[in-house]
């Protein structure tokens, strides 16, 4: 899921898909005072590059100067997430947008939380919990959410020790449907 954001946010950067900031951009930048790493990564937009808004432009410009510090093996999964994305349907692209917005709206905190425990998931679970996602209908996923959301606003609400007990409480009742 992590992945998946972080693919979103590339994709975002690289094809200008402009959903979260409201930073406005005085100035353009203009065409010639781009690197040439990132006149190489923005050619598809050379010809109308003027004609983008100023705030287009940076957000452009910071996603090909991302794209150039990326190691070959990092473009080459990105180009591939990229393909995967543009097969989805529109309806899964706002989906996927929408998450990405309501990620970013999270604490810091939250986030890093959230990536640290995708990242040590190993790949059945990641596998098994994006399933259940796909599977789930937009009301079970509404459902679902609002749960979270709730369980989220409590866990802020607890002390360490209350919280280290709550996800014990929880990691056991999640053992024993398991089991059964």
């Amino acid at each position: 899921m992590v992945r998946l954001i972080k693919y979103i946010t590339l994709l975002t950067t690289l094809l200008s898909i402009t959903l979260l900031s409201n930073t406005a951009f005085a100035e353009s930048i203009p065409w010639d005072a781009l690197s040439a790493e990132q006149q190489h990564a923005l050619s598809p937009f050379k010809d109308n590059w003027d004609q983008l808004p100023a705030k287009r432009q940076h957000k452009l410009s910071k996603g090909a100067k991302r794209w150039a510090t990326m190691s070959p093996e990092q473009k080459e999964k990105a180009k591939q997430r990229l393909e995967r994305f543009k097969s989805l349907s529109d309806e899964e692209k706002a989906l996927i947008r929408d998450r990405r917005r309501e990620f970013k709206k999270l604490p810091p905190e939250e986030r890093r939380a959230l990536q640290q425990k995708w990242h040590r998931m190993n790949p059945e679970k990641k596998r098994h919990f994006r399933e259940r996602m796909k599977n789930m209908s937009v009301e079970e996923r509404k459902a679902f959410k609002a749960k979270r959301k709730q369980v989220r606003e409590q866990m802020r609400n607890m002390t360490p020790e209350e919280r280290k007990a709550f996800k014990a409480d929880r990691r056991l009742r999640k053992q024993q449907r398991q089991d059964n």
